[in-house]
């Protein structure tokens, strides 16, 4: 099973804990780059003027397959992106620097 989205919880928040306790992996933390949660990129833009966070997340509930337990690394996820979605571009002045959402789209390349 496969759970993405804005979750509005950081790495180091409640929300967070409660995803790995009751057994869904961070696909960041299985990902060939080999690159910590915290060493991301944010997932946020300045939209509103807030601190950018990481706030988006994908997440794998592997089931019984144990290799996915413990932060071991899987071949099947083989990098993960934070991309800015620009929009309107050519409308104004002003489009190149727009963009789709106040969040950063989460990429996943998987290895089938």
């Amino acid at each position: 099973m496969m759970i993405g989205g804005d979750f509005n919880s950081p790495p180091e928040s409640k929300t967070y804990d409660a995803m790995v306790l009751a057994g869904f992996v961070d696909v960041r933390t299985l990902s060939e780059e080999n690159i910590a949660v915290d060493n991301y990129s944010h997932t946020t833009n300045d939209w509103y003027g807030g601190q950018d966070s990481t706030i988006d997340h994908v997440w794998i509930y592997p089931g019984t397959d144990s290799s996915y337990y413990f932060g071991k690394k899987s071949n099947d996820v083989l990098s993960v992106k934070h991309v800015t979605i620009l929009c309107c571009i050519g409308m104004d002045s002003n489009s190149s620097e727009r963009t789709a959402s106040d969040h950063l789209m989460v990429i996943v390349k998987y290895g089938f």
